[in-house]
């Protein structure tokens, strides 16, 4: 499980704060992130997301745009956002759940978030047991620990 290496800030949500929902799935499908945003902000809750909508990771590291490192930088900084969330909505169009979608809804799993999907899923995969596509290792250096 990801962690911080220390507590920062702690902070107490007042009763009737908004809740707190983190948007997961692959960047090709900028428009449903961008229908999700409105109606969760429509609904009342506070929208955390990537913070760019780019072509696929593995062809922004092809090209030479980001490093490997920048990516897992990147994964490491969504999963912060999973977090402090208090759910996770995944935007699985056509039921596509890639590979880092796979580790943010593991991540999710492991921290006992509610995950709702904006398709029906086809089955109840435990994504937490399937640990293929989370490298904690990797990870963890970005937390110092």
């Amino acid at each position: 499980m990801i962690a911080p290496p220390e507590i920062r800030r702690a902070i107490m949500l007042p009763v009737g704060f908004p809740k707190i929902v983190t948007l997961c799935g692959s960047t090709k499908f900028g428009d449903a992130y961008q229908a999700a945003m409105m109606q969760e902000t429509l609904d009342g809750k506070i929208v955390l997301t990537v913070g760019c909508m780019t072509q696929s990771d593995g062809d922004l590291i092809k090209a030479g745009v980001i490093t490997d490192d920048v990516k897992v930088a990147l994964d490491v900084l969504h999963k912060q956002k999973i977090f402090v969330a208090d759910e996770v909505l995944i935007l699985n169009v056509g039921g596509h759940v890639g590979e880092s979608t796979r580790s943010e809804i593991a991540y999710a799993q492991s921290l006992r978030k509610p995950i709702r999907y904006l398709e029906p899923i086809k089955d109840d995969y435990d994504y937490a047991a399937d640990d293929r596509n989370f490298d904690a290792e990797r990870e963890r250096r970005y937390f110092g620990k």
